[in-house]
């Protein structure tokens, strides 16, 4: 009888969250350039928080390159865009990071679409990977905003204090009127937490910004 009860406790225990470290991932530039329906072209010059969200796309093939293409051919019928997408191999920058992207479901002048840095997380592969280079990402974007391809005719003071960093990031969930469940996997799997636990702790490491490519 203790043996069947022991076992039902053990049952009954919330299982165990992972921790996340951050690790680094290359990150390669192809922004858009020119007239596009999804390039809005509107200046961000002092971006203030950085949205997090996932691609909503477990299909075979739907990683980074894939949302590369999605958002270099126009970002479908409802034109979406976003600055960067990352996943378990490499993250790619997409949209200036001094202009706004069309990401964050609140409108034309929304904060998330008009002061917000948009990074699509993938969610096939490694996403424990995924997540140690979304954390790197992040924290790059915080400390070292410059090593990112920023429009030469738009001034770029980015609002983006080391201190603050906790509460400069969001979800998409965050700002979408609907309340939209994204970004899902880390929202359901209680990743959220560790996530901001790993950039603090990549932000704390004493190492500094990274050197521009």
């Amino acid at each position: 009888a203790n043996a069947m009860f022991a076992g039902a406790a053990l049952a009954e225990e919330e299982p165990t969250v992972p921790s996340i470290v951050a690790k680094d991932c290359p990150i390669e530039t192809r922004v858009l350039t020119g007239s596009a329906p999804n390039r809005p072209a509107l200046a961000m010059p002092s971006p203030s928080y950085v949205t997090v969200h996932e691609v909503g796309n477990t299909s075979p093939g739907a990683d980074e390159e894939m949302h590369a293409r999605f958002v270099q051919n126009g970002g479908g019928p409802s034109q979406v865009s976003f600055h960067l997408v990352v996943g378990p191999t490499k993250a790619i920058q997409l949209i200036y990071l001094n202009e706004n992207a069309w990401h964050a479901s609140d409108g034309g002048s929304g904060p998330g679409n008009r002061d917000s840095i948009a990074i699509e997380t993938i969610q096939i592969g490694d996403f424990e990977r995924t997540l140690s280079h979304l954390a790197f990402l992040i924290a790059e974007l915080i400390r070292n905003p410059r090593r990112f391809a920023v429009r030469p005719d738009v001034g770029f003071a980015p609002d983006l204090p080391l201190a603050q960093a906790r509460d400069r990031i969001r979800q998409h969930n965050f700002w979408a009127p609907d309340k939209k469940n994204c970004p899902q996997f880390i929202r359901e799997r209680g990743l959220w937490p560790p996530l901001l636990d790993a950039v603090t702790a990549e932000l704390a490491d004493g190492t500094g910004p990274r050197p521009a490519p």
